[in-house]
Formats: C-alpha cells, structure tokens, sequence
C-alpha cells in the first residue's frame, strides 16, 4: 500500500511540472522582433502566408513587418488560419544530401553503364559509372550541408487568438484520488 501512494505522489508531481513548465514555455515564445510565419484567408477560398517580424497585437490584429512588402501589416486575428514561430535555420544536412547524390549518381552511373559505346559490355563502363556516383555524392554532401533551410514551429490558434486578445482562460487542474482500505 506505501508503495501505491509514494508512486502516486510522483506521478502527480510530474504531471504538474510537466503542465506548468508547457504553460511557462509558451507564454515566453511570442515577443516583439521575432520572425513569425502568419497563414490568413484573404477571401473565404484562399490562404495567403506572410513572413515577418511580429511588432505588435491588440484585441483584433496582429502587426508584422512584412519581408515581402517591407511595410508594416495588420493581419485581422479573426482571418488568422495558422502562426508559426521561426526556430532559426537548419541544414539538410552532409549526410543526407550524400545519400541523395549517391541515389541519383547511381541511377545515372547505371544509364550511363547500360548505354555506354557499342560493343561494350556494362561491366567495362564500371570505372566510370563509379566516378559519377562518387561525384553525385560528394555534390550532393556539400549542397546538403551547405543549404539552409527556414525551421517553423507552429502554436495552436486557440492560445494565440486568447494571448493577444488579453483573454487568457483559467487552467484549472483538478485531482481525484482513492483508495481502497481493506
């Protein structure tokens, strides 16, 4: 019996760090200056995403300085269809983009095997089937490591929409245990 209650204990000590810490994490995420990703319906069967700096908000809209028109721009919140927060850039990565080079100077290599000259043999074309496959890869590591790529984290509407408009709704966090004493 001591032994269900101490489990019990942890398990709710975790359980209300975890929540706290979600609560804590995500009310620090939106600030001024921060590269925000913001997808809002323009007429009723349209999308349109507009990349910016996010200023400010009030109780109807949310101001981003727009990269594309570099102006500043009210979003309507009511419009709003996705936000997403920039987690900075990331690289595909020198691994992957090996991978992919491999894959595509092996399918070249292999047509460049079977349609080599006449009255060669594809084993023959071997030597030179092999230097497209080491080039692909080599290209295809260094563009891998070297391009870069936007990364988005995207917050659920329903806290952005009660963040900015200043109407946070309570989180209440109930508990119910028992026990049976025999």
């Amino acid at each position: 019996m001591r032994n269900k209650t101490i489990t019990t204990c942890c398990v709710i000590t975790i359980l209300l760090a975890f929540h706290s810490g979600i609560s804590a994490q995500v009310n620090k995420e939106i600030g001024p200056g921060q590269l925000v990703r913001v997808t809002y319906a323009e007429t009723s069967s349209s999308n349109y995403a507009d990349i910016g700096t996010f200023e400010s908000s009030d109780s109807n809209s949310i101001k981003i300085r727009s990269k594309q028109f570099n102006s500043l721009r009210a979003i309507p919140l009511k419009s709003v269809r996705k936000f997403e927060l920039s987690q900075g850039q990331k690289s595909f990565g020198a691994v992957k983009g090996a991978g992919i080079g491999f894959l595509v100077g092996a399918g070249i290599g292999v047509l460049y095997a079977f349609t080599s000259h006449s009255g060669e043999t594809p084993l023959n074309a071997a030597p030179g089937a092999g230097i497209i496959i080491l080039s692909f890869t080599t290209i295809g590591g260094i563009l891998g490591a070297v391009i870069k790529y936007e990364n988005w984290k995207e917050l659920p509407l329903e806290y952005i929409k009660a963040e900015i408009s200043g109407h946070h709704r309570e989180q209440n966090f109930m508990l119910s245990l028992s026990f049976r004493v025999h």
